[in-house]
Formats: C-alpha cells, sequence, structure tokens
C-alpha cells in the first residue's frame, strides 16, 4: 500500500501485468509482476524493491514494449526526470538495462507519464517553473 499521495503506474506485457508504486515510508519504488491465469485471476509472483526514490506526492510512470519494461520518476531534490529499463526474461524476470537521469526538471506533485509504441518510448511531464 502506497501512502505517499502519488499514484501508481500498470503497464502490461507479454501475458503480465506489471505495477510500480512508491513506498509508504521513504518513497523507494516497488515493482510488482502480477500473472493473470486464463480465467481472469490474478496472482503477484514477484515484488521488486528498487534503490531509487521518488519526489513526495508524485508516482512512477510504466510502459512496455518490445520485451522491456520502462520506468520513469520523479526524483527527489531538484525534481529531476528519470527513466529505467528493465530486459523482460520469458519468466517474467526483470534485470536493469539502463539508467538515465535527465536534465530537465518537473514540476512538483506532478508524475511523468510514459507509452510506448512503433519501437519508440514516449515521455511527457510538467515542467517546472523557475
Amino acid at each position: 500500500r502506497s501512502r505517499n499521495h502519488g499514484s501508481a503506474a500498470l503497464a502490461f506485457g507479454n501475458g503480465r501485468l506489471y505495477l510500480a508504486w512508491a513506498g509508504k515510508k521513504k518513497q523507494y519504488l516497488h515493482i510488482a509482476t502480477l500473472v493473470v491465469s486464463a480465467a481472469g485471476a490474478v496472482s503477484m509472483s514477484t515484488d521488486q524493491k528498487l534503490d531509487v526514490r521518488c519526489k513526495k506526492n508524485t508516482g512512477p510512470a510504466l510502459a512496455f514494449g518490445n520485451n522491456r519494461l520502462f520506468l520513469a520518476w520523479v526524483g527527489r531534490g531538484k525534481e529531476k526526470l528519470n527513466v529505467r529499463s528493465f530486459d523482460v526474461s520469458t519468466s517474467g524476470a526483470l534485470t536493469q538495462r539502463s539508467d538515465v537521469r535527465l536534465q530537465r526538471r518537473a514540476k512538483k506533485n506532478a508524475g511523468p507519464a510514459l507509452a510506448y509504441g512503433m519501437n519508440v518510448l514516449a515521455l511527457a511531464w510538467v515542467k517546472r517553473n523557475k
């Protein structure tokens, strides 16, 4: 359960549902892998706590494409945007592929948005006023 008052994020790929959220104490990001059965039942297969934290009152964004899971968040401190990608194995296991910290600042209390299509990852955010 998240208590940072930010939102959670969902992405679907390769028959699995991925859920990302910020934890309730220090806003460390988590990614859970959920398995959806043919009957529609959902069960959690993994819950991975990451080594990064997001800005309070914001949430992460997720997108899936080309056997990769993409995660974006607003970092703590100077509200810089971050994007991390994971390779997804056939079993659903996540292996970190890349980590990028953009030199763009997001508005406080506004998380990013992600979308993937046609081999393009799109990132949107609300720009922080100076």
